[in-house]
C-alpha cells in the first residue's frame, strides 16, 4: 500500500513544546485569507519542523518532518531556501455532499537542502482557508529504499480526539479519549491508529488528520507516543519499501473547521 507573506525570521530562545529544542530559522506560509498559517522551522540541530495556526491560535504545535531514504533522514541537518509561491483557485466536479468543489489555496514549493549529502529536495505545501497539507518530493533515478518518515502531528496538550484502531479494514468503532491517554500497546502488540483522526480543539473548532493521493507509496498509520504527539508509521512495510525514480509522498493533511458540518463539507 502503498507564503500572504513569506519571509525568513531569526527566532531566538524559542522552546518547542514537544521537541524541547531551540529554533533557528522560520518561514511563514499563509492561506489566501491569511487566517491559516503554516510555520516551517529548522532547529539548531537542523531538524525540520512544522506548526499550524488558525486566527492566531496554535492548532498543531511544532512537529518533526522528514522522509528517510536509504537510511538517511532528509528532514535532519537541513536548511530552507526561498519558496516559490502561487495561488490556485479552480472548481471541479465532486461526488458526495455536493456536486462541485472549490480548490482554493496558496501553494509553496520550499527547497530543502540536506547539508551532509548536498541533496536538494522539495517540500510542497498548500495552505487553504480551512486547512493545510504538505508532501515530500525527492528527485532521483533508479530503485531506492524508502525507510519511512519522521512525520508527526503534535496536538495541544489534553486535546480530545476520536480514534479507531482497526487498521486491517478500517471498520472499527471510533471512541473518544485524550491524546495523551491513547495506550501505546494493546492485546495485539503495538497500538496503531487508522486515519482519519478527528480532534476537538481547546480554542474552538475541530481538526482532522489524514493523508491524500496515495500512489506507489506505503499507506500511513499513526502511532501514539504517550504524549500529545502522533507519529506517522507504515505498519504494512515496517522495513521500508522500494521506490523507482523520484520519491513523491502522499499529502499529509490537516483540515480545520469551526464545527462538524463545516468539517464534512470541507473542500481540502
Amino acid at each position: 500500500m502503498r507564503w500572504n507573506a513569506c519571509f525568513p525570521v531569526l527566532a531566538v530562545a524559542l522552546i518547542l513544546p514537544c521537541l524541547s529544542i531551540q529554533a533557528e530559522t522560520l518561514l511563514s506560509l499563509a492561506s489566501p485569507d491569511e487566517t491559516v498559517t503554516v510555520i516551517l522551522r529548522t532547529t539548531v540541530q537542523g531538524r525540520l519542523t512544522c506548526s499550524i495556526t488558525q486566527a492566531g491560535n496554535m492548532v498543531i504545535e511544532p512537529s518533526p518532518l522528514g522522509v528517510t531514504l536509504e537510511g538517511v533522514d532528509l528532514g535532519l541537518g537541513v536548511s530552507l531556501g526561498q519558496p516559490a509561491r502561487r495561488e490556485i483557485k479552480d472548481t471541479y466536479v465532486s461526488r458526495g455532499v455536493k456536486s462541485r468543489a472549490i480548490n482554493h489555496c496558496m501553494a509553496y514549493d520550499v527547497p530543502v537542502t540536506h547539508q551532509v549529502s548536498g541533496k536538494v529536495w522539495t517540500l510542497e505545501v498548500r495552505v487553504f482557508n480551512d486547512g493545510a497539507a504538505y508532501r515530500y518530493q525527492v528527485p532521483g533515478q533508479g530503485v531506492r529504499r524508502v525507510n519511512g518518515e519522521s512525520t508527526a502531528w503534535c496536538l495541544p496538550a489534553h486535546t480530545k480526539v476520536w480514534i479507531q484502531n482497526d487498521t486491517a479494514n478500517y471498520e472499527g468503532n471510533y471512541h473518544e479519549t485524550q491524546v495523551e491517554m491513547i495506550p501505546r500497546r494493546n492485546d495485539k502488540g503495538d497500538m496503531f491508529i487508522g486515519c482519519p483522526v478527528t480532534a476537538e480543539l481547546a480554542a474552538g473548532g475541530y481538526a482532522l488528520i489524514t493523508e491524500a493521493c496515495l500512489y506507489k507509496y506505503s499507506g500511513m498509520t499513526l502511532r501514539p507516543t504517550g504524549t500529545a504527539q502522533l507519529e506517522a508509521v507504515f505498519q504494512d512495510d515496517p522495513n521500508g519499501w522500494e521506490n523507482e525514480g523520484p520519491v513523491v509522498s502522499p499529502w499529509r493533511v490537516t483540515i480545520l473547521a469551526r464545527d462538524l458540518n463545516a468539517l464534512v463539507n470541507s473542500d481540502v
